[in-house]
């Protein structure tokens, strides 16, 4: 590409030299995103050594990149009403673009604050498509947002309803100050009784470990949503 694009850039790049076929996973993110989002990539390369994927990063109105949603809660503690508010809405959003996501069929898969960005205007955005260029896997997703059904086997798999538990996570995370646990989480308002019931009771169901007994996705979006009306 000639020239320098405008704005910030991510810049991915992946050693196809041992012969693996690990660029794989960055040519079919690429195809993805000309489908989903085509204004997202701003290089590609790929030759018989590397294979590169430059994609937009967010900048804010002071003209400096935006923070990830990990760099903008840190602990999770010393937080105010007005920013639980304006982070779950933000989530709520996140949400409509997931539910597109899924209605191609596909899910991110690898949902965390580190891969979320926090617009200056209260917007969650997608960082990259996390692993929905690829099949669905026992293992996938190590850390402490891999949900039940990536750590096993099981008859469902990871798909859309994986995207639904790690979202209820993160909305875990902006309401009480901590990450819930893995399999078999409290109720939220154990943590914190001030969250409107409305809202706990749909996150509570979202954390279900049983895939077939969580909300999809949209239906999270609407319960966040609540809290712009209800935490202010």
């Amino acid at each position: 590409m000639r020239g320098r694009p405008p704005g910030f850039g991510w810049f991915r790049q992946i050693d196809d030299r041992d012969g693996g076929g690990a660029g794989r996973t960055l040519v079919d993110e690429y195809a993805l995103l000309r489908e989903y989002l085509p204004d997202a990539p701003l290089q590609f390369h790929r030759d018989d050594r590397t294979t590169t994927l430059v994609t937009r990063w967010p900048g804010e109105r002071s003209g400096r990149p935006s923070d990830s949603l990990h760099q903008v809660l840190g602990d999770g503690t010393g937080r105010d009403h007005g920013q639980t508010s304006r982070w779950c809405t933000g989530l709520a959003g996140l949400c409509d673009s997931l539910g597109a996501l899924h209605d191609r069929g596909r899910a991110h898969r690898a949902l965390s604050p580190a891969a979320l960005i926090a617009r200056d205007d209260g917007r969650i955005v997608l960082r990259d498509l996390g692993l929905a260029a690829q099949a669905g896997r026992a293992g996938e997703n190590p850390g402490e947002y891999q949900t039940p059904e990536q750590r096993r086997r099981g008859a469902a798999g990871p798909g859309p309803w994986t995207d639904v538990r790690q979202v209820a996570a993160i909305a875990h995370l902006v309401l009480t100050g901590r990450v819930p646990h893995a399999t078999a989480p409290p109720p939220l308002r154990r943590w914190e009784p001030a969250v409107p019931g409305e809202i706990a009771t749909v996150v509570d169901a979202a954390l279900a470990a049983d895939p077939a007994a969580r909300p999809d996705i949209r239906s999270l979006g609407v319960a966040l949503h609540l809290a712009q009306h209800h935490m202010d």
